[in-house]
């Protein structure tokens, strides 16, 4: 499949190496609009933690321990699995845009739910050995009473590193390309093929983005207000560079004719119309773009 921009036009990738300035620029657009940012991000939060406030509630305090521990890590599992994807779903539309050009203000913070059951399924094959691995880590404390169960301590060991590392590194693009319409097959196969093309600045790009998340864990999680969105928009920006964004903001469009015998024609939503535009009062038939196909 071809990617085609909004005239038609194949959108080109402007890079094959992976670049540590995405954390700089990322953070450029972050704070752009980081009160909405962080808002967003505070509200999917705190309702997750209000959900688990009520499941602690639900469970009866006769129960065992275990028992109770058990039921309350099993329902907050199910929730997540459909609700993390939801914000998923929302945050990487609005950061998508925002790479594009186009001001977050402009855009219904729901309008990424249109992607919501193809984001469900990338993150479900996304996290899926990281959710192997966190089952064998919590089996001594939800199972404590099977023989030998600390034995599941050692494969979830050398299977943490590899469940976030290996995503994190060479599926990096794949959410904004899902965002942005694309099957979630597509995504990942277009993912890999460009990272895999520098994949050793790839992992170590990989290990950087996934400590910085794991720190900003702590104090409360708060780090998260600032980590979230720029990993969103570090997806974006590496599918821009990598792959190749269509109708981007600000951007010449390429036109063969004049639009309803009119130079120039109407500009992109986002550009600068205050620029001068040097055919606007001649009648001279304007010089047709060069072709690069």
């Amino acid at each position: 499949m071809n990617v085609m921009d909004g005239q038609n036009n194949p959108a080109r990738p402007t890079s094959t190496k992976v670049d540590f300035g995405w954390f700089k620029e990322a953070f450029v657009i972050f704070t752009e609009d980081i009160l909405r940012w962080m808002v967003l991000v505070a509200a999917f939060g705190l309702f997750e933690f209000l959900i688990l406030i009520i499941v602690r509630i639900a469970v009866p305090m006769s129960l065992p321990e275990a028992v109770s521990l058990r039921i309350g890590f099993s329902s907050m599992f199910l929730f997540n699995a459909f609700y993390l994807p939801l914000a998923v779903a929302c945050l990487s539309f609005l950061a998508l845009q925002s790479v594009k050009g186009y001001p977050m203000s402009g855009f219904n913070v729901f309008a990424g739910v249109k992607n919501y059951v193809p984001i469900l399924f990338l993150l479900w094959v996304i996290s899926l050995p990281s959710v192997l691995a966190t089952l064998l880590f919590m089996a001594p404390i939800l199972f404590p009473q099977l023989p030998l169960v600390a034995v599941f301590l050692i494969p979830a060991a050398f299977l943490f590193p590899a469940a976030f590392l290996l995503p994190a590194a060479f599926l990096l693009p794949a959410v904004a390309l899902v965002a942005d319409g694309f099957s979630v097959s597509d995504a990942v196969m277009r993912s890999v093929a460009v990272m895999k093309k520098d994949w050793r600045r790839a992992l170590r790009f990989g290990t950087v983005h996934s400590l910085s998340i794991y720190v900003s864990l702590g104090p409360a999680g708060l780090g998260l207000l600032v980590t979230v969105p720029m990993g969103f928009i570090i997806s974006a920006l590496a599918y821009r560079d990598l792959i190749g964004i269509p109708n981007m903001a600000g951007g010449i469009p390429v036109q063969t004719q004049p639009v309803g015998g009119q130079w120039p024609p109407t500009p992109a939503f986002g550009s600068d119309t205050s620029a001068e535009q040097p055919y606007a009062a001649s009648s001279e038939e304007p010089p047709l773009p060069l072709d690069f196909n």
